[in-house]
Parts: C-alpha cells; sequence; structure tokens
C-alpha cells in the first residue's frame, strides 16, 4: 500500500469513533489548517481525497508536501463533521471515520530557518538585533534581511533559498520585492547607506544609491557599542510601487555633542535607480521622517524630533505629510502639538497604515492617535481628520503619570489597527526620578478601528510585552519582543486573528474604555504560535496566506541563560 495510505490507516484506528484528539502524536492524524487538511504522508499527484458534509462531497487533490505530510485545500467550517475518503493511486480505498473540525486552526510550518549567530539581546536592557521582512505582490517570495549584512529571498511554498548576497560592512535594515518579482532590493544601515536593486534570477547588482552622499555620514563614538550602529545613515522606510522603488533615507546623530537629523523621502525607476523625485527636494528635512505608507495616489509620511526644539527654530516638530505619489509635491499636512505637560515634542515612530479605502491611522509615542480620509476634495487629496484617539494617554498611577506609546499600525479592507507598547513612565514624571510598578491599562493593546469613521471595532489584550502588528486580507497578526522588566512574563510570538470573522458592533461608549464589545474577540482569534526568543520582525502578505517572522536570543535576568535562536519562521 502506498505510504500516504498507510499512513492514514494508521489514523482510523486511533480516531475511528473518537474524533482527532484521540491521537497525540502529531505526525500521525489529521490537522485542520487555515486553509484545508493537513495529513500524514507525502501524496502523489493523482491521489483523490473525499470530503463528505450534509450529504455533498468534494474531491480533493494534493495542494503541497509539507515536511512529510501533505496539503489539501478547501474551506472548512468550526464544528462541522466530514467523512473523509482516500482513493490511493492502485484504485483501493481507505476510509477515515468522520472528524469534527475544530474552533480553531493550528498554523502550518511550512520551514524554520536557522540564519547567521548574533549576539543575544538582554532582557532587562534590550539589544536585539534587527532583521526586515518583505512579501511579493502574490505572496511567493520572501525576502529577508539580517543582522549580519545577509539578504535572502524565500519560496514561501517551500521554504527554499532561491537568493543570497552578503554585505559585511551593512546591517539589511529594509528589504522590497518588484511587483513583477524580477528585482529585490536592499536598504543598508551602513557608513555609506546604500540601497540596491539586484535581479532576481542573475542575481547582477542593477544600480546602488549612496544616501550619505546626500544625508552626510557619520562614525559611532564608541566602537564596540551595539547602539552606536543606529547612528549610520539607512533605509528607515521602503516599499516597491508597480516599476518604482519608494525609499525614506534616514540619519540621526551627534555631532559637537548636538543631536543632528537629516531625512529624506525618493522615489526611484527600480529598473535604473534613476531618482524620479526627491523630498524635500532642495535639501534634506532636518527632523526624522521615521515612517510612511502609501497607495496609488499619495505618500504619507511622518517627521518628527525626539528632543525639544532649539531656541528660534521654526520647523514643524511634528507632522503628518501628504505628498503626491507621482510627483513629490506637498499636498496637505497636519501638525501635532505637544501633549503637555508630559511632552515636549510629539515623536512617532512605525504607527502609520492605510486600509484600502484611503483611510489613515496615526499612532503617537504619547499615547495619541488619529484617523484621516485622504479622499480627493475638488480633485486634490488631503488630510481631512475623521477622530481623534485617546489611546493610551498619561493616567496617574500612585501619583505617577504611566502611558503607552502607539509604535505600529497597520491597515487592510476597511479597517484599520493600532498596536500600543508597554510600560512607560511620562517623561514629566521620569525626569524627575519618579516611578512605578505598574502599567497603563490599555498597554500592548491592539485596537481594530473602523477606517471610515475611527470607531473603534475590538481590542485584545496582549500577554507581554507587543513588538508589532501587520495585516493582509482577512488576516492580522500581533507579535511580541521581550520586556524590560525581568517581572513580566516571557511569552514570545504571534498572535493572529480572523478579521473577515464579523462581530456585532460595540455600544458607543468613551474610546477605549467606555462601551462594552459586544461578542467576545476572542471569535477572532486563530491561533497563537509560540516562538523560544522574542520576536524581532513580522510581516503578512498581502493575500494573508503567509506569515513569515524572525526570533532572536535574549539573555534572561541572570544574564548568563540564553532562550531563542536568530531565525526565519515561515507559516501558513
Amino acid at each position: 500500500m502506498p505510504r500516504l495510505g498507510l499512513a492514514l490507516v494508521m489514523v482510523l484506528v486511533a480516531v475511528c469513533g473518537c474524533g482527532p484528539s484521540a491521537t497525540t502524536d502529531s505526525e500521525e492524524r489529521v490537522t485542520f489548517i487555515r486553509d484545508g487538511l493537513l495529513l500524514p504522508g507525502e501524496a502523489r499527484a493523482n491521489v483523490v481525497l473525499d470530503v463528505t458534509t450534509e450529504g455533498r462531497t468534494i474531491k480533493l487533490t494534493p495542494a503541497l508536501p509539507v515536511g512529510g505530510r501533505t496539503v489539501f485545500h478547501f474551506g472548512w467550517e468550526r464544528g462541522k463533521r466530514y467523512e473523509l475518503t482516500l482513493w490511493s493511486t492502485d484504485g483501493s480505498v481507505v476510509f477515515l471515520a468522520a472528524v469534527t473540525a475544530p474552533i480553531r486552526p493550528e498554523p502550518l510550518v511550512v520551514r524554520t530557518v536557522p540564519l547567521e549567530k548574533v549576539h543575544a539581546g538582554s532582557v532587562t536592557s534590550g539589544g536585539e538585533p534587527d532583521a526586515s521582512l518583505a512579501f511579493s505582490a502574490d505572496g511567493t517570495l520572501l525576502a529577508v534581511g539580517t543582522f549580519g549584512g545577509y539578504l535572502r529571498v524565500f519560496d514561501t511554498r517551500t521554504g527554499g533559498c532561491v537568493f543570497e548576497k552578503r554585505f559585511p560592512e551593512a546591517v539589511i535594515k529594509r528589504v522590497a520585492i518588484s511587483e513583477d518579482d524580477s528585482r529585490v532590493y536592499a536598504g543598508e544601515m551602513s557608513y555609506d547607506g546604500f540601497v540596491r536593486a539586484f535581479d532576481l534570477k542573475t542575481k547582477v547588482e542593477l544600480w546602488r544609491f549612496r544616501l550619505a552622499d546626500e544625508l552626510e555620514t557619520s562614525r559611532p563614538a564608541r566602537a564596540h557599542d551595539f547602539f552606536a550602529l543606529y547612528s549610520y545613515p539607512q533605509v528607515y522606510c521602503m516599499r516597491a510601487l508597480g516599476d518604482d522603488l519608494v525609499v525614506d533615507g534616514f540619519h540621526s546623530w551627534t555631532h559637537g555633542g548636538k543631536p543632528r537629523h537629516l531625512s529624506r523621502m525618493y522615489r526611484f525607476d527600480g529598473r535604473t535607480g534613476v531618482a524620479r523625485w526627491k523630498w524635500p527636494a532642495d535639501a534634506p528635512l532636518p527632523r526624522n521622517i521615521s515612517w510612511f505608507d502609501l497607495d496609488d495616489e499619495v505618500v504619507a509620511l511622518s517627521a518628527y524630533q525626539w528632543e525639544a526644539p532649539a531656541e528660534g527654530d521654526k520647523t514643524p516638530q511634528a507632522a503628518i505629510v501628504l505628498l503626491d505619489v507621482a510627483s513629490g509635491k506637498v499636498l496637505d499636512r497636519h501638525r501635532f502639538e505637544p501633549l503637555v505637560p508630559h511632552f515636549t515634542t510629539t515623536p512617532m515612530w512605525y504607527g502609520l497604515a492605510f486600509d484600502g479605502f484611503g483611510h489613515l491611522a496615526v499612532g503617537m509615542m504619547d499615547g495619541r492617535g488619529a484617523v484621516f480620509d485622504t479622499h480627493s476634495e475638488g480633485g486634490t487629496p488631503v488630510l481631512k481628520l475623521v477622530r481623534n484617539l485617546d489611546l493610551a494617554r498619561p493616567v496617574e498611577v500612585t501619583g505617577v503619570p504611566v502611558y503607552a506609546g502607539a509604535p505600529w499600525a497597520a491597515g487592510s479592507g476597511n479597517e484599520l489597527y493600532i498596536l500600543t507598547d508597554g510600560r512607560l513612565i511620562a517623561p514629566s514624571a521620569s525626569a524627575k526620578g519618579k516611578t512605578v510598578r505598574a502599567d497603563h491599562p490599555a498597554a500592548n493593546t491592539l485596537f481594530a478601528l473602523e477606517g471610515a469613521t475611527g470607531k473603534l471595532l475590538w481590542r485584545w489584550k496582549l500577554t507581554t510585552t507587543a513588538q508589532s502588528v501587520a495585516a493582509g486580507r482577512n488576516l492580522l497578526v500581533a507579535s511580541t519582543q521581550q520586556s524590560f522588566s525581568p517581572d513580566d512574563p516571557m511569552d514570545y510570538g504571534l498572535t493572529a486573528f480572523d478579521t473577515a470573522f464579523t462581530l456585532p458592533p460595540p455600544e458607543e461608549g468613551d474610546f477605549p474604555f467606555g462601551g462594552r464589545t459586544a461578542a467576545a474577540p476572542i471569535d477572532k482569534l486563530l491561533f497563537r504560535y509560540h516562538t523560544a526568543g522574542p520576536v524581532v520582525a513580522l510581516a503578512v502578505s498581502p493575500d494573508g496566506k503567509t506569515i513569515a517572522t524572525v526570533e532572536a536570543p535574549v539573555r534572561l535576568p541572570d544574564e548568563m541563560t540564553v532562550v531563542g535562536t536568530y531565525r526565519l519562521h515561515i507559516l501558513r
């Protein structure tokens, strides 16, 4: 009997009349995954699986082998009973007793890939190594940039590596793949700050652009300080757009004892490296452009600086700027004033994202948020404020103001998502040496918002310190990293949600704590996926079918024990 048929006979003995929970051997049972079934054994192409439910039968052929098992794609429903009949290659039939679909699927691990050896971060002081991830437009390719200077591209269906190059003098800070899958782009954090383009088939470098020529360069003040690397010029954000590449060039360093910042936006011809436009056009901006997102019409970017402005400095301290994606010209801007008395600036990080309909989510590091509508008025896109959000602004705990920043945002379909981070004490109190061992009530919380109105749809509290959020069609994933408090749980990994599963709307109330969420957000929960170490990079394919994440090693509070490794996980 063929290998798959024999394996299913073994499963039949284990589960007949008892459901799939009667077996504990994950290699010898039927597993329900997000888009089908996973059966033991590698099936041949002419094997057919009949799936019968409620008197209807569908015939399935193998989709792909994964780790000695075979995927059969089909859309199952929670709690429904299915009869599985396998027709083997010799015409014999192996019947598997009816199985009940679970409430939630299990993640399918396509492959885990060890990356290079890196230093371990610390639970108490941070310092985890960077990584960067980006999917191709159709989700079949995944670009990976690493702290050790590697640029790799993987086939997400098999986990095989199809491209690899190393740049030993650089951290590959950002990566992207052209929309036609012909080129891969790498953005460095290095003395030169190169942007590079490679032909994926020939592996030949097509062009490079040196950011340091316009943003200056610098040398770390302390040669062996991990954090000194971040004073190099770097690509802070990068997106493929048709045949082109949009880049955020960023340089923040100390010169003569004073902080300096230079940033500039670029749109390059992806084939030649010629800059179609730069913003600002005349000279780099003396601020940090920390992140951007774009659609077919506009680029929205956040510009700020961490420190209070110098006397006489009239440049806006924090603003969202809307650029025409074709020309790079400014269409609109919205300024944010500092949240006094606790803050003297309005810092922002990665908290900027569009949904699929021109609505923009903004998260700020003082605990505020906002939603904008960028639809055209009179033919010109604008930044129309839809709603201000009080996500995690300072509240007093035993007389000390605590808050949570809102550094991450994502969008998909008609929804926007903002994720807050962990325990923070407002600068107005920390400057006086005040401290408290308590989180803001909305720390490490994922907020799901209606894009058109900014209204709260649902929220989810993570178990430990948040790291990032990413979204694709019908899929939302949040990740966790190490906490800087040794008292917090080390619960590293991913939490995935089905955004297509509809919850009744919440009742109105004070955002975000008032009102109630009708039905439970737990109904949207797909699965938890645990990693041994903290997550340092996360991406979801545009079609929502594939998740990629990188974990890193971390030293526990004893500073001796290390958990986790620097490795890539590809999941479906």
